[in-house]
């Protein structure tokens, strides 16, 4: 099978997870911009890793690489679950929890500028 056509067959496959990922990963960007750009202004990050992170490395890559971990770990968990969903092992597919666990993080991201500017 060629490749261009292994990648289609992937892509209809995994179409929701993508999507639901894809979600996800925006609101995770949105959350760590956010952050970033608050940060100097007075924003009072919660997540006492990132906070830690900020010390130790500076706003970018102290918000960023814990967000990529934690990302990383929430969409390898997930992707597991769909493939055991693939397989049968599991009735319920949990890509669709990614959605509002993006809504989620992208409002507690822009919490600062909400409470700053549109309250």
């Amino acid at each position: 099978m060629p490749l261009i056509k292994k990648i289609e067959n992937f892509l209809n496959e995994n179409k929701s997870f993508i999507t639901a990922s894809a979600v996800y990963v925006s609101a995770s960007v949105i959350d760590g911009v956010s952050t970033i750009i608050g940060y100097p202004i007075e924003i009072r990050e919660i997540n006492p890793i990132i906070n830690l992170g900020i010390k130790n490395f500076g706003p970018e890559l102290g918000v960023f690489i814990p967000k990529i971990i934690f990302a990383g770990g929430v969409l390898t968990i997930f992707r597991y679950a769909d493939l055991k969903h693939k397989e049968g092992k599991i009735k319920e597919k949990y890509e669709c929890l990614l959605y509002p666990y993006s809504a989620l993080t992208a409002v507690t991201g822009l919490s600062w500028f909400i409470e700053k500017y549109l309250v």
